[in-house]
């Protein structure tokens, strides 16, 4: 028998990839009367509500504090059913994605998964800053990211660009920590995990990231955001010092395989720099 399940979609002026990602909720290969879907608008100044409400069968939830964790957990708290998807707007669903996910669920042990996430450009020839992001991003979401090394943790870290929580889990451990700007799913899942869940992986489970703006300035931006809230996720989980010169090599060898993409690792080259020498010295 197939499970019911909530789709929570957070947005912050998303319109213009929201009718994109609803659609391929209702293309999927799976029952529509098992599915819920929550769109919430985080205080959007563009026409995310309007399309949203265009949908009869999606309920918009308004949520005025700004923030991915304040939306998500504003969304699976009215939500009906046990099993919780979050979908990122700008996110385009396989058809054949949840009938992927709900496959490790039939563990009890499992709290939450993910699937394989794709990095793909609405730009008709890809520039360098899409080759970057599009590099960056799958290594990230293919769970080859040195967080999980960092960390010590043999689990899969979920992204929830497109992912399933249980919401008993979601229930015994408060959500989403709203103090994270970003790194708010490595820190759930990091919590999911030292309460005794697995964090599961489906390779099968496609999903698509799609962007269609962007430069290095923002680029550059956005690294420095999550170097800060990837410090304080080490600060918060990590019960002792990371090996220093573990951490190095870990961090070296992602910045010169990304430095290929002309400049671009140059960014992350100081993402490293600044993540690694703000861990030393620390205790946790």
């Amino acid at each position: 028998m197939l499970p019911q399940i909530s789709i929570v979609i957070p947005v912050l002026n998303g319109a213009g990839t929201l009718k994109t990602c609803l659609n391929s909720i209702f293309e999927l290969s799976y029952p529509q009367e098992l599915l819920e879907i929550i769109v919430v608008d985080n205080a959007s100044t563009d026409e995310t509500s309007l399309i949203a409400s265009s949908y009869p069968n999606v309920k918009l939830v308004l949520e005025n504090k700004i923030g991915r964790s304040n939306a998500r957990n504003a969304g699976w708290r009215i939500a009906s059913h046990e099993l919780i998807a979050f979908i990122d707007c700008d996110v385009k669903l396989e058809k054949q994605w949840i009938r992927f996910m709900i496959k490790p669920f039939r563990s009890p042990k499992v709290g939450g998964a993910q699937g394989k996430i794709i990095s793909s450009s609405m730009n008709a020839k890809e520039t360098i800053f899409d080759k970057f992001r599009k590099h960056k991003r799958n290594a990230q979401t293919n769970m080859t990211m040195v967080d999980t090394a960092v960390f010590s943790d043999s689990f899969p870290l979920i992204n929830t660009a497109s992912c399933i929580y249980r919401k008993k889990v979601l229930l015994e451990l408060g959500g989403f920590d709203p103090t994270f700007i970003r790194h708010e799913d490595s820190d759930l899942s990091l919590r999911v995990s030292r309460a005794g869940y697995v964090n599961a992986f489906s390779d099968m489970a496609l999903s698509f990231v799609y962007w269609d703006k962007g430069n290095y300035f923002g680029l550059l931006k956005k690294l420095i955001i999550d170097s800060r809230y990837g410090i304080l996720l080490s600060r918060k989980h990590l019960k002792r010092s990371p090996n220093p010169l573990n951490t190095f090599f870990q961090y070296s060898k992602w910045s010169l395989n990304s430095f290929a993409y002309k400049g671009g690792g140059l960014l992350l080259s100081l993402d490293f720099i600044y993540r690694f020498i703000s861990t030393l010295g620390h205790s946790y």
